[in-house]
């Protein structure tokens, strides 16, 4: 949001969401529309605001918001009651219209940073709510001294603050009708992300490491027959560990042009060498 705000800025903005260097009717107007997609989001953002308002006014009840845990479901259900407004309402209007971020570029920037506020909210409110439930479980007195009604009225509010803080100094996602998804690149579907291939290194790398010790975590409370059991361990133990090499190898063109360069360079020395040798051992003609 700083890019759009703060003046200082204002370059990056003219930089990264710049539409005047193309024209986005290059993709045809129906080739933008999704109208299906778009009646299905407009039933479903229907149907699961109505199914919130009944837990909502159950949560609202004074009784329940004095309780720290029902206080973090309520914000938890809020931000996701607003956030249908952008998943399903919003982007189904984009899909039925054809829009793409050069067709309006401050309210899809505008959207994008609301988004994104939500989308730090719900983070941080999760994780809250992860923490208490576990300490309660574990430590109850510590539960009621960290999570007391007042402590976690101030957490919202810091919460609140960070998500603020995410949306000004980050990047927005922007949604996008003709892939239907959001994307952060603003001229995705025209213009691909240079970073793009970097992205899905540090994606792939990282699913492989949580999802060793997601599998290990799982498998100490649930039985696997023996084979399984085998198997996983060398799945996770070596597999694991192992693949990001191929990661490396496969998709960053920077390590694999350095490797090119570097056994092309050594294979030619080493040639350039032996032959140099085989003709000094060559006997002089006459």
């Amino acid at each position: 949001m700083d890019a759009l705000i703060i003046e200082s800025r204002r370059q990056k903005w003219l930089q990264d969401y710049n539409c005047s260097f193309y024209d986005y009717n290059t993709i045809p107007y129906e080739s933008r529309r999704h109208p299906m997609i778009a009646a299905i989001l407009f039933v479903c953002f229907s149907v699961f605001e109505l199914l919130y308002v009944p837990s909502l006014i159950v949560l609202l009840k004074k009784k329940n918001r004095c309780q720290p845990c029902y206080l973090l479901m309520l914000c938890l259900m809020l931000i996701d009651m607003l956030a249908l407004t952008i998943t399903a309402l919003f982007s189904g209007l984009m899909l039925l219209n054809g829009e793409v971020f050069c067709s309006s570029p401050k309210l899809f920037y505008a959207v994008g940073v609301y988004s994104e506020i939500l989308w730090c909210g719900e983070l941080f409110i999760c994780m809250s709510l992860a923490v208490n439930r576990c300490l309660t479980i574990i430590w109850g007195k510590t539960a009621s001294r960290l999570f007391g009604i007042t402590q976690t009225r101030w957490l919202i509010l810091v919460i609140v603050t960070i998500s603020l803080l995410c949306a000004t100094f980050t990047p927005p996602i922007l949604f996008n009708s003709i892939r239907a998804t959001f994307f952060f690149n603003p001229h995705e579907s025209y213009f691909p992300d240079p970073d793009k291939k970097t992205f899905v290194q540090v994606l792939i790398i990282n699913c492989i490491s949580v999802l060793g010790p997601l599998s290990f975590a799982i498998m100490q409370v649930v039985e696997y027959p023996a084979f399984i059991h085998l198997i996983s361990t060398i799945f996770l133990s070596v597999v694991t560990k192992g693949s990001s090499s191929i990661v490396y190898l496969t998709l960053n063109r920077k390590i694999k042009n350095e490797i090119l360069e570097f056994v092309s360079k050594d294979w030619l020395l080493s040639f350039v060498s032996k032959s140099g040798r085989s003709s000094t051992m060559q006997p002089p003609r006459n």
